[in-house]
């Protein structure tokens, strides 16, 4: 499947930055609601990229499932994310990128819906999100994106992709990292 290149990652971010403050390429008007969806929409990016979850497993995470932890090592804090056990490959705990505990505290501070029941990524009366089928590829068509130098077509699942190369690059390519990988990503 598609992935990004660093590059490309740092252009979308970029992007995301107009689109989300409504000066996006084919944008006339952009409401409140629309912006709250785009909001949603990075976060999700970003959450994506930064744990390697599967699409489905993201959007079935309530906050009972999430807990920030501090690592022994750098001290620097992660998530600690419960996967629930009626997903593809069962159940799991997925360390996040330091970066994810930001993207956690925006989501909390956009949506409101905090309680441990509440649905992570919720529409703004609190419901789930199926998902962002149709808003997804509009953007990333709109910031050049959508297709990979192979003239593959990305989706959601691209930022998983990401998330392992950029755990490659950073790590090495050894044993170790392979295994982390695995039993980080459910595979």
């Amino acid at each position: 499947r598609p992935s990004f290149s660093a590059a490309e990652f740092y252009k979308l971010e970029q992007y995301l930055e107009r689109w989300v403050a409504g000066d996006g390429v084919n944008d006339k008007r952009v409401n409140s609601a629309h912006r709250y969806n785009r909001q949603l929409l990075r976060c999700y990016i970003r959450w994506l990229a930064g744990t390697g979850m599967r699409t489905g497993e993201v959007l079935k995470l309530r906050h009972r499932d999430v807990r920030i932890e501090r690592s022994d090592f750098t001290e620097r804090q992660y998530l600690k994310i419960s996967v629930a056990r009626d997903t593809k490959t069962g159940e799991r705990i997925v360390s996040s990128q330091n970066s994810v505990v930001s993207v956690y505290h925006e989501i909390r501070a956009l949506t409101g819906h905090c309680a441990a029941d509440d649905w992570i990524f919720c529409h703004a009366n609190g419901k789930k999100n199926e998902g962002f089928y149709k808003t997804l590829p509009k953007m990333l068509e709109e910031a050049g994106l959508l297709y990979a130098e192979d003239g593959q077509k990305r989706s959601a699942y691209s930022f998983r992709h990401y998330y392992a190369e950029q755990r490659f690059i950073e790590l090495g390519y050894n044993a170790a990292v392979y295994d982390m990988l695995c039993a980080n990503m459910g595979t």
